[in-house]
């Protein structure tokens, strides 16, 4: 027959009972700290990427002149609406010319294309921000590198041609078939490079335009 349990047996529960509601209200305080830690640490990193979110754009005056490029082999006309009767006239390659800026945003607005395919080009980095032209810029070459084209090696004229807007790849072929016209010196072999990747010979095309 089990015999009661002794005095000191009853203490001994009593105190492994105590002892792990003890640890149970210590792992319950390690939890809720652990918890505010995490929480802290997300608010503070929602906060962070908020605070990248928000962009913040340059204030430029409406009367600021404002450089622009034609990067069009013939003229270009900017106009600020369809029947706007004193567009700003480009008449070549590398032309440019201040615009106000509260001709500009129109004008942007209106043949926001031009922009962004190269057919022309903002020299002012705050009114491509602005604009949020910046991911286009990427593929626009500037007046220098066309013009230096045919001095790169074989593979950076690949390059440079392959990454560019559809319109200034029919910029570069035309400022080269007018050199060819003129008789002005030009790399055959780069030539060659360039009416390969247009799918035409340069030379027959100047032929044609004698």
């Amino acid at each position: 027959m089990a015999g009661r349990p002794s005095a000191k047996t009853n203490t001994e529960n009593n105190n492994l009972v105590k002892r792990n509601k003890e640890l149970e209200k210590e792992l319950e305080k390690m939890k809720e700290m652990l918890q505010k830690l995490m929480t802290e640490k997300e608010n503070k990193l929602n906060q962070e990427i908020k605070q990248e979110e928000v962009e913040v754009f340059p204030e430029i005056p409406m009367h600021k002149p404002i450089k622009v490029m034609s990067l069009y082999a013939g003229g270009l006309n900017l106009k600020k609406y369809n029947d706007d009767k004193t567009p700003f006239r480009f008449n070549f390659f590398g032309e440019t010319q201040p615009i106000l800026y509260g001709d500009l945003v129109k004008i942007i607005s209106h043949q926001r294309k031009f922009f962004e395919e190269g057919y022309c080009v903002v020299l002012d980095n705050d009114v491509i921000k602005v604009h949020y032209l910046e991911k286009f810029m990427k593929k626009i070459l500037d007046k220098k590198t066309i013009d230096k084209l045919l001095e790169y090696d074989d593979e950076k004229i690949k390059d440079l041609y392959n990454g560019t807007t559809k319109q200034l790849k029919q910029t570069i072929v035309d400022l080269i078939v007018d050199k060819i016209v003129k008789k002005e010196y030009v790399d055959r072999n780069k030539v060659a490079v360039i009416s390969e990747l247009y799918g035409k010979d340069l030379y027959e095309i100047a032929e044609h335009l004698k």
